[in-house]
């Protein structure tokens, strides 16, 4: 199915997060969230999803949100350790390793080693 944009809503129905901005372009659909809250799961219900031919759709969808699993996996452990020790240092780029910025400061630093080795053996709850 390929995907037509921009309108198309977003609904939370598990968790706590607000919709910043959504997006669509082809295939890909982007959701601008704020506010999560470390350990938990929230889904989204995203509606009015038009195809090409004018069909449109619905899909729900639920996000992990784990302070310190830069790969999200759901546990935070050595290979997070890993990954963020090959990214320390390095400013944050979208397509890598922007999820080991915890502190969201643009740069894989200190700060953000503190907050992974506080979160070592953490894990997400089952959804």
């Amino acid at each position: 199915v390929v995907l037509l944009g921009p309108a198309f809503a977003a609904t939370r129905t598990k968790g706590a997060t607000s919709v910043t901005a959504t997006t669509c372009l082809w295939t890909t659909f982007r959701l601008g969230l704020t506010g999560a809250v470390d350990s938990q799961w929230v889904a989204y219900i995203v509606s009015d999803l038009t195809d090409r031919a004018g069909n449109t759709t619905n899909t729900s969808f639920q996000i992990g949100a784990l302070l310190g699993d830069c790969n999200q996996s759901g546990t935070v452990n050595m290979a997070d350790y890993t990954i963020l020790k090959i990214a320390y240092n390095h400013p944050v780029s979208a397509g890598t390793n922007f999820c080991c910025d915890f502190n969201v400061s643009s740069l894989i630093n200190m700060a953000d080693l503190t907050v992974l080795k506080l979160a070592y053996n953490h894990k997400l709850p089952a959804p």
